[in-house]
């Protein structure tokens, strides 16, 4: 019987799986019906063995290699997709694809015992080295994509453990982990050729993770002291007081990552809440038939609890000075590259300036000649000469009822005068706003584009 050799790799080592045969070098599948005819040589006789193995084909059997390493990594296998890029990595040591792929299942594969994602970033550096140059921007945003969404992965899991079991060794575990990230992204994304990267989402990302898990684990904390308090313990409290400053060292943390003002007043205001809850805190013992205020901070403990608030606060509010400065500086850099738009900007702008003077000084006339119509003057002074009746009718005595109807009729006929004279202001008045009208509806389109031109001026670079 002829020795059965693999057409795709000249291997020998065919193994039948589920029906078919599949060679154990290259991966290649073949029928009963075709391992027949290898065989038997098409025919019904075995051929001579070959004098010599058939040159190996290490492109075919690359490329076989590199589509399993690809089918295993889309159905999350990646211990597979490791193993078939290692076998293309012995055959083609600057295979990029290889790299990318192994790099990728390498990262995946990561446990919080066994963090890989070192070895991807240093799989993947091999990647972009070898990688053709039409590809290497392919490479550059598939490398970012796949590095964030690892790291992430790995921070939110430390997230988890924490949250559950909000220790001192648990928070140093999950710092820990954001330093090594953090260590292994200026190491490799440092470099100038990985410029799209956008570290900055990336801290901040780290930020409300840390804030998140920071409040996850003091709602643990809480829980596992009850939230009837006045049975804890001097160990309880103590437990309790622990957990709680575990909670705020990540608070402390969180607020050097993230780059809004919201979520830094956010951060600031949860340190608030846990450090005045550890400041008020005690433990209660049990005594004459009821629970009574056992252990507490003292007043030094307390002040030096006091004194972290403020410099939380402090460090807040340096981080959003900084987060302004920061903006500043990039929107004057980005306009100091850009100066011709900015003096077309400014050249509308002190155009427009002029026209909402302009306009603003004419809409003020029309209001005013509103005012000194002679209508309107004529109704002012009914209107003063009925209320002085008026005043004079509400001075009189009780028994003066002749004079106040007197005075009654002469307030009647006065305002029996003014309707003709309103009703006519009215109509005067509504010519003037109709002339007044393009005016106004020009300010307003002034005042718009001045509030749009303002907003690119203000706008975030």
């Amino acid at each position: 019987m002829a020795q059965l050799v693999c057409e795709i790799c000249g291997g020998t080592d065919l193994v039948k799986q589920e029906g078919v045969f599949v060679c154990q070098t290259c991966g290649c599948k073949y029928t009963v019906e075709e391992i027949r005819k290898m065989m038997t040589g098409g025919g019904g006789t075995a051929p001579a063995a070959p004098a010599a193995p058939a040159p190996q084909n290490n492109t075919a059997q690359i490329e076989n290699y590199i589509k399993m390493a690809k089918s295993a990594a889309d159905a999350t296998n990646n211990k597979e997709a490791e193993n078939y890029a290692n076998r293309v990595l012995e055959l083609d040591p600057d295979n990029a694809e290889a790299w990318l792929i192994k790099g990728k299942a390498a990262g995946w594969q990561s446990s919080l015992a066994n963090i890989r994602l070192g070895e991807s970033v240093e799989c993947w550096k091999k990647a972009y080295a070898n990688a053709d140059d039409e590809n290497k921007e392919e490479y550059k945003v598939l490398i970012q994509s796949e590095f964030v969404s690892i790291a992430k992965a790995l921070i939110m899991k430390r997230g988890e453990l924490f949250t559950d079991n909000p220790t001192k060794d648990n928070g140093s575990s999950m710092i820990g982990t954001i330093t090594q990230i953090i260590t292994w992204n200026i190491d490799f994304f440092g470099d100038a050729r990985f410029f799209l990267y956008d570290t900055d989402t990336f801290f901040h990302f780290i930020g409300e993770r840390l804030n998140m898990t920071a409040v996850g684990g003091s709602n643990t904390a809480d829980k596992n002291f009850g939230n009837d308090r006045s049975h804890r313990t001097k160990y309880a409290w103590e437990r309790f007081m622990d957990q709680y400053d575990a909670c705020m060292t990540l608070l402390e943390l969180a607020i050097g990552y993230v780059n809004t003002e919201a979520m830094v007043d956010r951060i600031v205001s949860n340190y608030k809440v846990l450090q005045q809850a550890v400041i008020d805190s005690c433990s209660y013992t049990y005594s004459n038939g009821g629970y009574v205020k056992d252990y507490s901070l003292t007043n030094e403990s307390k002040n030096v609890r006091k004194n972290r608030i403020n410099s939380v606060e402090n460090k807040g509010r340096e981080r959003k000075q900084k987060f302004r400065e920061d903006k500043t500086k990039k929107r004057d850099a980005y306009w100091a590259e850009h100066k011709e738009e900015k003096e077309k900007l400014d050249a509308e702008m002190t155009e427009l300036q002029g026209k909402k003077a302009d306009l603003t000084a004419k809409i003020k006339a029309g209001e005013e000649e509103k005012e000194s119509l002679p209508s309107a003057l004529k109704s002012k002074e009914i209107k003063d000469a009925t209320n002085r009746l008026k005043v004079q009718m509400d001075n009189l005595g009780l028994f003066k009822g002749k004079e106040k109807k007197a005075l009654q009729e002469q307030i009647a006929a006065k305002e029996k005068e003014l309707e003709p004279i309103e009703a006519s202001l009215q109509e005067e008045r509504k010519a003037v706003d109709m002339k007044l009208a393009p005016a106004k509806e020009e300010l307003a389109t002034v005042e718009k584009r001045i509030g749009e031109i303002q907003a690119e001026f203000e706008k975030d670079r």
